[in-house]
């Protein structure tokens, strides 16, 4: 059975939570919040902004109108080959490529029009392998570039689908995150490294010969966990570069790559004094985002720091132009906010929507459709926003060309010339890695299956804080979306893992996992974290 690892997945997986109602301080963003950081100057003539986050303890709602200077709404085709599922998600002017594990690699036109699908899995020359990290879409060159969690290669392919020449790697690496400029003739390749001998920066030619490298030092992690996330984001004009450490508590930076001085500048850290939490950074135009991971219990914050004012606060990210949807995710690359997000989870935020008078006539039929229709079997929709280069930009909410009856025809002319997708007498049980669709707990998905055992998890008084960690279960999840073979792999102790048995076979039903347009049987493994407090 293959462990769908919950670190990797909490970072694309999609949590939101309807926050309806109008904010009063739509427009005020950070400027009534305190002064929460300062600038100092290093031995080396760097000027670091430094983020004490004792001073950071208020949770505001900050409109993403004060972050973008546009959003437009991408509904993909809803035929079964574009079906795309959870997965990392890359625009350009033109298109839209998805990678995921699951549907592999899909290319769209910027409309949502599907393209064909790209590669596939295997072990091939032009197959991919073990999971998909990064992408680059060039529309000028007619080139798509996309990478594997561990490779030896950039994959090549035209916008056709179209293998080419692919570009060799002067290192093999590990959860690459990779740009290309092609007039430079340049790869710039950050990567994760487990020993401090390997790089943490190169640039290589298109031939795979180095050019320069950074090694890694402080920043490699002597533990080998693919957990583990690269940020390489590029929402400015610098070549930024933060790393992610799953289960290690650290103290470090997001840089700046110097490529002149050929080293890593660092830009922007905190003093997490009392704070005990796993973190990330991101930089955007105007601020630096802290995003903040505490396994036990499990929960995300997100402060917001601005580069002028070195005000700063927790933030709750809404969609004010869109429902006023708390999206709670960090989907901010190459300049652009980037959203993959299943209809349902917008059918179930905006039920109670009613006031379409501000929106655009499509968008507005948009949302109506999304109401009323059935959600189950439409494919992922993609909201696309451009990071303002300056505060000064408006916001402008871009009309969508959508024919609801169009919409609900093509679905009946396609039930009408298949034949229908009713449950089988299939009673295998499938692996994550050969479904079209995964089984989801209904309610939040991971995050929600995660937060339904953790509250019936009570400890025993006379059992020690010290007995905490991981208790991993497995379990089948059913065509009717029931679970069973409920099974301890991995506990901690015998009154704290009988409760966690207890929570799974308690748990509401899920949605099955999907085969062939069919209802399968799947199996799923799940780590919980407990602890006292």
């Amino acid at each position: 059975m293959k462990f769908i690892r919950l670190a990797t997945m909490m970072m694309v997986v999609l949590g939101i939570v309807c926050s309806c109602g109008q904010h009063g301080n739509k427009l005020v963003g950070l400027n009534n919040s305190p002064v929460v950081a300062e600038r100092i100057f290093t031995s080396q003539g760097d000027t670091v902004i430094v983020c004490n986050m004792d001073l950071v303890t208020d949770t505001i709602d900050f409109p993403m109108s004060l972050l973008l200077s546009n959003l437009e709404i991408v509904k993909l085709d809803d035929s079964e080959e574009a079906l795309i599922g959870d997965g990392y998600t890359f625009i350009s002017p033109n298109h839209i490529v998805s990678l995921a594990y699951q549907s592999g690699v899909k290319l769209f036109n910027r409309d949502g029009s599907f393209i064909t699908s790209v590669s596939k899995r295997g072990n091939g020359p032009d197959e991919f392998g073990n999971g998909l990290y990064d992408a680059q879409i060039d529309d000028s060159n007619n080139r798509l570039y996309f990478i594997n969690f561990n490779a030896n290669k950039i994959m090549t392919f035209d916008l056709q689908g179209n293998a080419l020449q692919h570009i060799p790697l002067a290192k093999q690496v590990n959860k690459g995150r990779f740009h290309i400029d092609t007039e430079k003739k340049k790869v710039y390749m950050a990567a994760l490294c487990f020993s401090k001998e390997e790089p943490a920066f190169y640039v290589q030619d298109f031939e795979g010969n180095m050019i320069q490298e950074v090694p890694s030092n402080h920043l490699s992690s002597q533990v080998m966990d693919f957990s583990n996330e690269v940020y390489f984001l590029q929402n400015t004009s610098a070549l930024d570069y933060d790393l992610f450490w799953w289960g290690q508590d650290r103290l470090d930076s997001l840089y700046h790559y110097d490529e002149a001085a050929n080293r890593m500048v660092p830009k922007f850290t905190t003093n997490l004094n009392s704070k005990d939490n796993m973190h990330n950074y991101i930089e955007l135009p105007d601020y630096y985002l802290v995003s903040c991971y505490q396994p036990d219990p499990p929960k995300t914050m997100l402060a917001m720091i601005d580069k002028q004012s070195l005000k700063g606060s927790y933030v709750r990210l809404i969609l004010d132009m869109m429902g006023d949807i708390d999206v709670t995710n960090t989907g901010f690359v190459d300049g652009n906010y980037i959203l993959n997000i299943p209809p349902f989870y917008l059918q179930k935020q905006w039920m109670n929507w009613e006031d379409f008078s501000d929106l655009p006539a499509g968008v507005a039929k948009f949302v109506e459709y999304i109401q009323t229709e059935e959600t189950e079997d439409m494919n992922n929709v993609v909201l696309i926003g451009k990071l303002k280069r300056s505060k000064e930009e408006g916001f402008t909410l871009k009309d969508m060309e959508f024919d609801p009856y169009k919409a609900v025809g093509q679905q009946a002319v396609s039930q009408s010339t298949t034949s229908p997708a009713t449950d089988s007498d299939d009673d295998s049980i499938y692996e994550y890695d050969d479904l079209d669709v995964w089984a989801i707990y209904p309610d939040g998905d991971v995050q929600g299956a995660l937060k339904y055992v953790k509250e019936r998890v009570h400890y025993p008084e006379n059992l020690s804080a010290d007995i905490k960690g991981l208790v991993n279960v497995s379990f089948v999840v059913n065509k009717d979306g029931s679970l069973s073979d409920i099974t301890l792999r991995k506990g901690l102790d015998p009154a704290l893992d009988e409760q966690v048995i207890q929570a799974f076979k308690g748990m509401p039903k899920w949605k099955p996992a999907k085969k062939d347009g069919k209802s399968v049987r799947s199996n799923y493994m799940m780590a919980v974290g407990v602890s006292k407090e």
